[in-house]
């Protein structure tokens, strides 16, 4: 895919970032193709919050917050101020303060309810279970259950994946 020039890299292909990233687990893989579309599309907020989720995941949070700064909540459609909320909950988990996080988590949480995005509510439940689960959190076990609630009542075909890993 680097043979490509940057311009023929499509908008359609964020979801590849997504399945390589928050599926497969494969993040450098998502960092460099997130790259590679931030070259021709610069102000794509996906890409942008694609990127810097597998950042977080690879553990460069200098970096992913740098990424997350170039996005303005106010200037943004509904569905990425989620998806900026719920990865700036991620990284904020990632930094240790698991206070700050669950909170954004579960504003971005709120919101899509709110707004009727079932799906990112779904989703940003799930995440918010992995991070509590992987801080040995007393809150994970409801947020566990709050993620199979949301999740078992959708049909997106990873959350069956991503429930197991729970």
């Amino acid at each position: 895919m680097d043979a490509l020039p940057a311009t023929s890299f499509k908008p359609q292909f964020r979801c590849i970032i997504q399945v390589t990233g928050s599926i497969l687990q494969q993040y450098v893989e998502a960092v460099r193709v997130a790259r590679l579309g931030l070259r021709a599309n610069p102000e794509d907020a996906t890409l942008v919050n694609n990127l810097a989720f597998a950042l977080i995941n690879c553990g460069e949070l200098v970096d992913a917050e740098r990424n997350l700064r170039t996005l303005r909540s106010a200037d943004l459609e509904r569905p990425h101020q989620i998806l900026l909320r719920a990865t700036t909950g991620l990284l904020l988990f990632r930094r240790g303060d698991l206070q700050g996080g669950r909170k954004l988590y579960l504003e971005a949480i709120q919101m899509a309810a709110g707004w009727g995005y079932r799906i990112l509510e779904a989703r940003a439940a799930l995440f918010l279970a992995f991070e509590e689960v992987r801080a040995n959190s007393p809150c994970a076990r409801e947020a566990v259950a709050r993620a199979f609630t949301y999740s078992n009542s959708s049909s997106q075909p990873d959350f069956k994946l991503l429930l197991t890993r729970l």
